[in-house]
């Protein structure tokens, strides 16, 4: 889902407002500089990957100061899950993109953060694949399913597309890997049957994986991560989350009209080559990965999967956890219920 196609001359204005905002006391982060930017930091689960893009790009192009921000600290989360919340939480950062159940289960836990947007609903880059010498043929052949941690993505797409193939889950042991790099080593060691395998690793060497479960099949769209802020930033710096939301949209549309000239960006954070990466970024363009407004269906199929790995019914709380007064006007999109 995009928002409306801003000019320059919007996002000129935006920084006029969100400056005149910092100078009476509206909401400017500490940090601002003699050129007025407010100074942000932000967290990006597996941020090289193309999750993590958008903002990439958008530090490139120059969007954070079109909006009157500029980036002091831009990192990477490795592992996924809860350890995301905490670099937001305990890290000293401002905002960043977590997975959906690592937000839901940082909140219930105590974490003080705020949903403000969407970030990508796709899953075409989530996909499990055993060695191609293995003798995993098909998604009935699994007993070992990897994962990276608990509370990824990984984790509830596993167990979501389990379920909707009908598979006996029962009979299946779903292991946390610890990551992308050791999930591939267990595959090599026979320790597993399939684990998730990054596009960038898939893509280097294709006659060395067999996709075993294309999740696109089994799940048609799915909010993998989502933008969170802390509860304390946003009420101290409401400006600067707006603004933030806006550079990240402008980043998707950049990557969305210029995929030729993102692809060297995504290859430099992936360290993979440049074709690989266009790839990449081709597959994602077309499958409408990106979006900060809400979607519907795909946080509906997000909050399923928190069901299904879960002993219990997990509550969401859309209308507390989740907020669309930081979104503008035409680019909310919708939550699974009505919020007053």
């Amino acid at each position: 889902m995009k928002l409306l196609t801003k000019s320059i001359g919007v996002g000129v204005a935006a920084a006029a407002a969100i400056a005149l905002s910092a100078c009476s006391g509206g909401g400017g982060t500490p940090g601002g500089d003699a050129t007025g930017l407010q100074t942000i930091n932000i967290v990006a689960t597996h941020g090289t990957d193309l999750y993590g893009l958008p903002w990439y790009a958008a530090k490139d192009q120059g969007f954070f100061e079109n909006h009157g921000l500029q980036v002091g600290k831009l990192i990477n989360g490795a592992s996924g899950g809860t350890d995301d919340v905490h670099a937001l939480t305990a890290g000293g950062m401002d905002i960043g993109t977590i997975a959906v159940p690592a937000a839901v289960k940082g909140a219930a836990a105590g974490e003080k953060i705020v949903v403000v947007a969407g970030a990508t609903q796709a899953v075409t880059d989530v996909n499990y694949y055993a060695l191609a010498s293995s003798k995993i043929q098909t998604i009935n052949d699994i007993k070992r399913w990897g994962y990276t941690s608990p509370g990824s993505t990984t984790q509830s797409l596993a167990y979501v597309v389990a379920d909707h193939a009908k598979l006996n889950t029962s009979r299946i042991d779903f292991v946390a890997t610890g990551g992308f790099g050791e999930g591939v080593a267990l595959l090599e060691a026979g320790k597993i049957d399939v684990a998730y395998v990054p596009p960038a690793t898939y893509l280097a060497d294709p006659s060395k994986w067999r996709l075993i479960v294309n999740s696109v099949d089994y799940v048609p769209s799915f909010e993998q991560v989502i933008m969170a802020s802390t509860t304390k930033y946003v009420t101290e710096h409401p400006d600067n989350v707006r603004a933030a939301i806006l550079a990240y949209q402008d980043g998707v549309e950049w990557i969305e009209q210029n995929p030729e000239k993102a692809a060297p960006i995504l290859a430099k954070n992936s360290k993979v080559s440049e074709e690989i990466a266009q790839k990449m970024i081709k597959t994602a363009v077309d499958s409408k990965y990106w979006g900060t407004a809400y979607d519907k269906q795909a946080l509906t199929f997000a909050a399923e999967a928190m069901n299904v790995v879960g002993d219990s019914k997990t509550e969401v709380p859309w209308c507390t956890l989740f907020s669309t007064k930081f979104l503008p006007e035409g680019g909310v999109g919708s939550l699974p219920v009505e919020c007053k």
